[in-house]
């Protein structure tokens, strides 16, 4: 059962990695990115975002104000 769950844990893992890599491309090639902070809400992973667009000087637009 463990190593049932590791390899799950491991392709979970890898999907997020991908999806990372796939957003920061398309930040890449973005003028700005538009972040939709619903209440002021914004993760883990979208913070990871800005800081990679902020990093390559790309604009950061809110839903709402931070």
């Amino acid at each position: 059962m463990q190593h049932w769950r590791h390899h799950e844990l491991r392709k979970k893992r890898e999907r997020r990695k991908g999806r990372l890599s796939m957003h920061k491309r398309k930040i890449d090639m973005a003028d700005y990115i538009y972040v939709i902070n619903v209440g002021g809400y914004i993760g883990e992973s979208t913070k990871s975002e800005i800081d990679y667009a902020e990093l390559h000087d790309k604009t950061v637009k809110y839903l709402e104000p931070i």
